[in-house]
């Protein structure tokens, strides 16, 4: 598929918690509402999913298929992923500082896509220094979705 039929959302760096003993990621509240289905409404209107959330599908840079569950934590009123997220974690051999992106088909709007990009070390060592983990950190552009779990 090529990169213009990705219509990138949002781009979250990774806190040592979401990539810790927790296996879970938390999606900020503005990006989970306006771009996933409702967990609390089964989807996209659909009816009620419970306590459950909803299963979503998400392909990778090389096709493959990551299925997570994505719910609402009423507790810490947080929106977040969580089965199948400590596999992918492991997979890419993420850590803190490392960013996840998300994506969409452009047309296909049910269409997800996920990828990662390694936080600069050199960004991440000076701004963590500063106090502030993720300065430094580029914009999100497609091309730069992609796993480097290989490199590292």
């Amino acid at each position: 598929m090529s990169e213009e039929e990705k219509h990138p959302l949002f781009e979250k760096p990774l806190t040592p918690s979401d990539v810790g003993k927790l296996n879970r990621l938390v999606i900020p509240k503005q990006h989970a509402e306006k771009w996933f289905p409702s967990p609390v409404l089964g989807g996209y209107g659909g009816p009620v999913a419970g306590d459950r959330g909803l299963l979503l599908a998400f392909e990778d840079e090389a096709g493959l298929t990551w299925r997570f569950r994505y719910s609402y934590w009423n507790s810490s009123q947080s929106y977040v992923l969580t089965k199948g997220w400590s596999r992918y974690v492991k997979e890419k051999k993420l850590d803190a500082g490392d960013i996840v992106c998300f994506l969409r088909h452009r047309e296909n709007v049910g269409r997800l896509f996920i990828g990662c990009k390694r936080a600069a070390a050199a960004s991440r060592s000076s701004a963590t220094a500063a106090g502030h983990p993720y300065l430094g950190i580029s914009s999100l552009h497609p091309s730069d979705c992609s796993s480097h779990a290989a490199g590292k």
